[in-house]
């Protein structure tokens, strides 16, 4: 059933007679759909979720506060300032500082940033490397008796930006123990001149760029293999078939269908596939070359399948009128609340499942552990909030709000634990939202700077 086709639908039924499979079908491409029972008082939305999900800033868990950092520079260079801009940037989405910006000079010492409140510093300096490539250094510095520790990385100068999102990931692994996820992609839908195409962003908003061509109706995109981007697409009001971006024809599927979504485990060893076939649709899973696929799911309209990082399937169906996210086939959202785009964050402090709740026109994000227990609700009906997409470290949430207040709407990350709020990484919106690192990393060395008497060490990082 083509998208197209669905809006038609909806148009021409009133909202006491929608089908809950076409209520379904439009929460997967991002349109929130539900009804309070006619006997019932209007609730408010927040109420409703109230009654159900703890709030993320609750007293439970009481306020955060992180440390105070600032990034200097070492030299004046265009390629320094470039990558200290990212620095600075990353280091203020990722939610795990507080970025300092004391009006210091150049070079000031630790004691002058020690004054203005930071905890740390991160002095940038950069050096010519060979025609066209350049040596980013970034040096952590901790107050005595901590040692410092020096991050060099070398990259071309055409990927500048993308080197300096890699010295953020590992500057933030050097302070926190684990590795961010700036060095990425995102991967979304929007809506382009009555046609919907796929697109890429970096992590902090930059490089936005189109991947499907014009004529495509595109759903449902996932990286795939070697960060290879894979999603469904319609052409000339044709099925929707499977797509590689950069690859033609499309490819072939046993059994045939509309294709509504693609996910892979970690390890890329198998795939699933939401087909059609007949008025239902249904995931099928097979090897990660999609041959051998068979069905897996007993549920109406099984949508947006993702694999947990142990291998569980999770997924959007509907059963008995109510579509809930399913987790290995049982039901873990709440009864009674359209739930859609699960999505599995694997977070250091164990793997959470993040989906959207939708409530009349208005829909939130929730976060559980992977049985559905231990709900925290990420954001208060400020808008429609949907599409979640976990960070490859599993400590950031993205997302698209429709909100008016605060920065407005756009696309926002927010920790997965809730407990920062969410900052808008870019303007606009979209749906079907994915996050995935890029497949090749520049080669880095880190340097622990040791107290005076103890001689420095160095070890490479993969």
């Amino acid at each position: 059933m083509r998208l197209t086709s669905l809006v038609s639908l909806l148009r021409r039924v009133t909202s006491g007679s929608v089908r809950s499979s076409v209520r379904a079908a439009l929460l997967a491409c991002g349109i929130v759909l539900a009804s309070a029972p006619a006997s019932a008082a209007p609730q408010d939305p927040e109420d409703i979720l109230g009654e159900l999900i703890v709030e993320a800033r609750g007293a439970s868990q009481g306020p955060i506060r992180l440390p105070k950092i600032a990034i200097d520079f070492d030299d004046d260079s265009r390629e320094a300032k470039t990558a200290g801009e990212v620095l600075r940037r990353d280091l203020a989405l990722s939610a795990e500082f507080d970025v300092v910006d004391a009006g210091l000079p150049a070079r000031s010492n630790m004691a002058a940033w020690r004054e203005r409140g930071a905890q740390a510093v991160v002095r940038v300096r950069s050096e010519r490397a060979g025609l066209g490539t350049v040596r980013l250094i970034a040096t952590l510095e901790l107050p005595a008796p901590s040692p410092a520790v020096e991050i060099t990385l070398q990259a071309p100068q055409s990927a500048l930006r993308a080197a300096s999102h890699q010295l953020a990931d590992e500057l933030i692994g050097a302070y926190t123990g684990t590795r961010s996820s700036f060095f990425a992609q995102l991967a979304f839908v929007r809506n382009r001149q009555g046609s919907r195409a796929v697109f890429v962003i970096d992590p902090d908003g930059h490089n936005l760029r189109q991947v499907t061509p014009d004529d495509a109706v595109a759903l449902s995109p996932t990286f795939g293999p070697d960060h290879a981007l894979y999603y469904a697409a319609s052409i000339g009001n044709g099925s929707y078939r499977l797509h590689r971006a950069g690859a033609e024809p499309p490819l072939h599927l046993e059994p045939p269908g509309s294709v509504y979504g693609v996910a892979f485990t970690r390890d890329y060893g198998k795939a699933a596939v939401a087909i059609a076939r007949g008025s239902n649709i249904v995931i099928h899973v097979g090897d990660a070359a999609f041959t051998d696929l068979r069905p897996v799911t007993d549920v109406d309209l099984a949508l947006h399948p993702v694999f947990s990082p142990s291998g569980k399937l999770a997924y959007a169906g509907t059963k008995k009128h109510s579509q809930r996210i399913y987790v290995d086939g049982r039901p873990v959202s709440p009864a009674g609340l359209p739930a859609s785009s699960p999505a599995f964050c694997d977070h250091p402090r164990g793997v959470r499942l993040a989906y959207a709740v939708g409530v009349r026109q208005r829909s939130d994000l929730v976060v559980t552990d992977e049985r559905g227990r231990d709900a925290i609700r990420l954001t208060e009906g400020a808008g429609r909030n949907s599409s979640p997409a976990c960070s490859p470290d599993g400590r950031l949430i993205a997302f698209f709000s429709t909100r008016r207040t605060g920065e407005g709407p756009g696309l926002y990350v927010v920790r997965t634990d809730g407990r920062r709020p969410p900052m808008r990484v870019a303007s606009g919106l979209g749906d079907s939202l994915t996050w995935s690192r890029l497949p090749r990393p520049y080669p880095v060395i880190v340097q622990t700077r040791a107290p005076a008497s103890e001689p420095p060490t160095s070890e490479p990082t993969p």
